[in-house]
C-alpha cells in the first residue's frame, strides 16, 4: 500500500529540466505572494473589526519583542523571521528587515550550522528570509543570500534521515531551491527532484486514518513544521505539490 501511495504521488511529477517550466516569477512566492501581504494590509489598515486584523496586530506585537529578542538561525529563528516580514509588509517600518539581516547574514550565513544534517534547517531560514522580504533587498544582499543557498544545496546533503529529520532537512533544501528560482537556473531545478523525492520517501509514515507520526506526538510537531512550510510554497512557487499533500495520513494531520 505505501508503495502504491508513493508510485501514485509521484505520477505527475516532471523531468527534471521542467520543474520551472510553471515557477511564478515574482516575490515573495514561498506560501505567499504579494497580493496577500497587501490583502492583509488592507485588513489591517480596516476601520473595521475582522478576525485578520486582530491577528494581524498579534503578529506585530510579538515582531516588536522580536526586535529585542537573540538572534537565531534555527526554527525559532524561521519564526521570528516570518512575523518580522509580515510586520514589514503591514507597517513599512525598515527595524524589522534591517534585524532580519542582522540575524541571517550573523547567525544563519556567517555562523549557523552548515554542517549535516541541520544545513536544510538554515538554509531554509535564509529562503524565507530572501523570499518574504525579497523588494527590500538590495541587489548586493540578494546575491549573497542566493550564493550561501546554493552552496547549501548543490553539493548535495545526507539522505540519513527517514524521520522527522529527513522531512525537515528536505522542506528546508527545497524552499531553497524555490527561493533561488531563475537566479541559478541550472542549481535549483537540477537538485528540486531529488528534494521532492526524498519528502515523497518519508512523508507516507502518518497514520492513514488517524493522522498520527510514527515517531509520536512531539516529532509528529516538529515533522509538520517542516513539511507544512514546504507544501504552500511548493503550490505557490510551481502552481502544484505533485501529489506530496495528498498522501494518505496528511489530510487528517
Amino acid at each position: 500500500a505505501a508503495a502504491a501511495r508513493k508510485l501514485a504521488a509521484m505520477a505527475s511529477q516532471p523531468a527534471t529540466a521542467d520543474f520551472f517550466n510553471t515557477l511564478c516569477t515574482e516575490q515573495p512566492r514561498l506560501g505567499v505572494s504579494r497580493e496577500r501581504f497587501l490583502w492583509l494590509k488592507q485588513m489591517w489598515e480596516s476601520p473595521l473589526a475582522s478576525a485578520a486584523k486582530t491577528r494581524a496586530q498579534s503578529v506585530i506585537n510579538t515582531a516588536n519583542n522580536d526586535l529585542n529578542a537573540a538572534p537565531d538561525s534555527g526554527r525559532h529563528g524561521r519564526d521570528r523571521i516570518q512575523r518580522l516580514a509580515v510586520a514589514w509588509w503591514l507597517t513599512g517600518d525598515t527595524r524589522y528587515p534591517e534585524y532580519a539581516w542582522t540575524s541571517i547574514i550573523n547567525h544563519a550565513i556567517n555562523n549557523g550550522d552548515w554542517g549535516e544534517p541541520w544545513k536544510g534547517v538554515t538554509n531554509g531560514v535564509v529562503a524565507i528570509g530572501y523570499d518574504w522580504f525579497y523588494p527590500y533587498w538590495s541587489s548586493t544582499r540578494r546575491t549573497t543570500m542566493t550564493n550561501k543557498m546554493v552552496a547549501g544545496f548543490n553539493g548535495g546533503w545526507t539522505d540519513s534521515y527517514s524521520n522527522n529529520i529527513g522531512v525537515i532537512i528536505n522542506s528546508g533544501h527545497l524552499e531553497a531551491m524555490l527561493a533561488v528560482g531563475l537566479v541559478n537556473e541550472a542549481a535549483a531545478e537540477g537538485k528540486i527532484g531529488s528534494a521532492i523525492s526524498r519528502l515523497n520517501s518519508k512523508v507516507d509514515k502518518w497514520n492513514a486514518n488517524a493522522g498520527a507520526w510514527y515517531e509520536g506526538t512531539d516529532y509528529g510537531i516538529f515533522t509538520k513544521w517542516g513539511f507544512g512550510q514546504a507544501m504552500p510554497a511548493m503550490e505557490m512557487a510551481l502552481g502544484s505539490t505533485f501529489g506530496l499533500s495528498r498522501i494518505a495520513g496528511i489530510s487528517a494531520t
